[in-house]
């Protein structure tokens, strides 16, 4: 009879904890400006590494990429021209820094590039090319795994993820639905990332709150954690039929602690993302950090509209460039 109602009790006790919300832990945090103001009609990409901040002038004709020092935000370079002239780019889309080298790929030209920050702080402006015109397939983001491996994040393909190294070729990555649909390209967009230190891949997507981390196995990777699955998805002839209101993930990075996401937290902030447009003021002000293992820990508030973020993976230190009094601003936050 002790048994019975030891067992009773317990079961009791589990119910209570199945049906009780768990409630995620929420923090406005202050952060430190960083930088002079940035110059751009909306600033692109944001990287860094030990050394270095980068950032993209999405609109510029001349000097498209800039390189501050990562200790006081001074700018040290700016450099890229648009065009098509023998160093120039058609559509530069700054994707990763590697050992120092900026992988820069040119969407709507036929050539990327590898350019060195340590000779372009010497006066050195030399951009490395390599075709890419035999690649048929559309390609969004790259990230570098090691020397001689990149990852490419191919939407429209069965499995949207391709390791490359050297001339071999691997596919891989679970998708998101059962049916094939049309308008692939445009529903898995999304930030793809490494994180070398735990040899972890992250694919999460920004029309919706996906998110797929992926271990390295071998020559590729395993799913590990799944999490944000839509529910109920509703599919057209034209493919899936997402809700234009709601963002997902819209950019990512990893620091020693957190995956740490851009997401609008919309139980404070119910706002229409359809009618944000270019309007910065109404950009979101949380982040969202996960564990390595994609368990939401804790939601925080920078206080400003962010545009753009960036970590690395040593510390908990985040950079991020927000809008202080219509201005484009880098600050520094402790998560």
């Amino acid at each position: 009879m002790k048994k019975i109602s030891l067992l009773l009790l317990l079961l009791t006790f589990l119910a209570c904890v199945d049906n009780h919300e768990i409630k995620i832990e929420k923090e406005n945090i202050s952060g430190t400006i960083f930088s002079d103001t940035l110059f751009a009609e909306m600033p692109g990409r944001f990287l860094s590494n030990d050394r270095f901040l980068v950032w993209g002038n999405v609109f510029s004709q001349k000097n498209f990429l800039h390189i501050l020092d990562i200790k006081n935000g001074k700018e040290l370079a700016a450099v890229g021209k648009i065009g098509k002239e023998p160093n120039e780019f058609v559509t530069p889309s700054i994707e990763y820094i590697f050992e120092n080298n900026i992988f820069i790929h040119d969407l709507n030209g036929t050539r990327d590039a590898l350019l060195n920050i340590d000779s372009v702080l010497v006066g050195n402006y030399s951009p490395k090319f390599s075709s890419h015109k035999d690649d048929k397939e559309l390609i969004l983001n790259h990230v570098q795994i090691d020397s001689i491996t990149t990852i490419a994040h191919k939407p429209e393909n069965e499995k949207i993820f391709e390791i490359k190294k050297r001339e071999k070729t691997i596919s891989f990555g679970k998708p998101i639905f059962k049916k094939k649909i049309n308008n692939a390209y445009d529903t898995f967009q999304g930030p793809i990332g490494y994180n070398p230190s735990r040899e972890i891949f992250v694919y999460s997507n920004s029309k919706f709150p996906y998110m797929a981390i992926y271990k390295k196995k071998g020559n590729s990777f395993d799913l590990k954690y799944e999490t944000g699955i839509p529910e109920n998805p509703e599919f057209t002839k034209r493919g899936f039929k997402r809700d234009k209101k709601r963002r997902g993930i819209s950019s990512m990075t990893f620091t020693l602690d957190y995956i740490v996401c851009y997401q609008r937290d919309y139980s404070v902030d119910n706002q229409d993302e359809s009618k944000v447009g270019r309007n910065f003021l109404k950009c979101s002000k949380t982040l969202f950090l996960y564990d390595y293992k994609g368990t939401l820990k804790k939601i925080v508030n920078l206080g400003y509209p962010v545009l753009r973020i960036t970590a690395n993976f040593d510390s908990n230190t985040l950079y991020a460039i927000i809008i202080v009094n219509d201005e484009f601003r880098i600050a520094k936050y402790q998560l």
